[in-house]
């Protein structure tokens, strides 16, 4: 009973246009990475000045 209540949460969301948790945990973290790679070039732009 629970999975399909949790179902119907999900497609209401998704109505609504908000985002599921497993989205925003995959969001956050392509932030974490795309995060660490502009400190990376940050610091390859700064060693080079």
């Amino acid at each position: 009973m629970s999975k399909t209540i949790s179902e119907l949460i999900d497609k209401t969301l998704e109505k609504i246009n908000i985002p599921s948790r497993d989205e925003v945990e995959k969001l956050q973290k392509k932030l974490i990475v795309l995060s660490a790679r502009i400190k990376k070039l940050e610091e390859a732009s700064e060693s080079k000045e």
